[in-house]
C-alpha cells in the first residue's frame, strides 16, 4: 500500500468535507437573502396599504423606508463578498477533491512511476488551490473534517484509526490529538 497516495486521499477527503460545509453555509445564506428580497417588499406594501389614512401610516412609512435601506445595504454587501463567485469556487474545489480522492483509491496499490508521477503533479496543483481557499479554517473545524475523512478513507473498513494518536474516528471523545482532536489511545 502506497502511504503517500493514502495521505493524498485523506487530504482530499478533508478538503471535500470542508468545501461541503462552506457550500452548505453559502447556499443557506443565499437562500435567506433571496427570501428577504422577496418577502420584505410584500410585507411593507401590505402594511402601508392596511395603515393608509390611519395614525400608523407615518410609522409604517418610516419602517418601510428603513427596511428598504437595510435591504439595499444587504444587496450591496452580497455583491461585495461575491457570494456567487465564492459558491462557484467551492463547487469546483469540491468536485476536484472528489476526483482526487477517487483516483487515489484506484492508485493506492499502484507501483507504476509513470501513473504516480502524473498523479503527484496534478495533486500538487490542487493542494495550492486548496491551501489558498481553505486557509482560514479553525483547528476544531479541521479536526472534525479529518475525522470525517478517516471514516471515508477505506470504504467498508471501520478499523481505520488516526495515524497519530491511534483513536478511532467512529468513537470520538474530545481529547488533545492535534490532528483529529480525539482522545489519544497511543501515548504521544
Amino acid at each position: 500500500m502506497n502511504k503517500r497516495v493514502e495521505q493524498i486521499r485523506t487530504d482530499a477527503l478533508v478538503a471535500k468535507t470542508l468545501y461541503t460545509k462552506r457550500l452548505r453555509v453559502a447556499n443557506g445564506f443565499k437562500v435567506a437573502i433571496n427570501i428577504l428580497i422577496i418577502i420584505t417588499p410584500i410585507l411593507f406594501i401590505a402594511a402601508q396599504y392596511v395603515t393608509k389614512g390611519t395614525a400608523l401610516a407615518g410609522l409604517t412609512d418610516t419602517t418601510a423606508f428603513i427596511g428598504s435601506i437595510l435591504l439595499l445595504c444587504l444587496a450591496i454587501y452580497t455583491l461585495s463578498i461575491n457570494l456567487d463567485g465564492n459558491i462557484q469556487k467551492n463547487v469546483i474545489g469540491l468536485k476536484n477533491n472528489v476526483y482526487v480522492a477517487s483516483e487515489a483509491l484506484k492508485l493506492i496499490d499502484e507501483v507504476s512511476d509513470e501513473k504516480l508521477n502524473w498523479f503527484y503533479t496534478y495533486v500538487a496543483e490542487m493542494d495550492t488551490v486548496d491551501a489558498d481557499a481553505l486557509s482560514n479554517v479553525s483547528e476544531e473545524e479541521r479536526q472534525k473534517a479529518y475525522r470525517s475523512a478517516l471514516m471515508q478513507l477505506k470504504p467498508g473498513d471501520n478499523s481505520v484509526v488516526c495515524p497519530i494518536c491511534g483513536a478511532s474516528p467512529f468513537r470520538y471523545t474530545k481529547g488533545n490529538c492535534q490532528v483529529c482532536g480525539n482522545k489519544p489511545v497511543i501515548i504521544q
